[in-house]
């Protein structure tokens, strides 16, 4: 799964939800409805997560 969350922590989107096949991926965020501001991503695979901070400037 990889989810994008406000500052605050409210998850906003959700931007995978389904398994992927091992190797590279990409995703464009559609960001238009959004402020701007500091978001964060999180990708969870299995039993690991990673996140991400983005800023995001309209």
């Amino acid at each position: 799964m990889l989810d994008v969350y406000d500052i605050l922590g409210r998850k906003v989107q959700r931007l995978i939800e389904i398994r992927q096949q091992a190797g590279e991926c990409q995703v464009t965020w559609e960001a238009d409805k959004f402020a701007s501001g500091f978001y964060f991503t999180r990708l969870i695979s299995g039993n690991q997560s990673r996140s991400i901070k983005l800023t995001l400037i309209e």
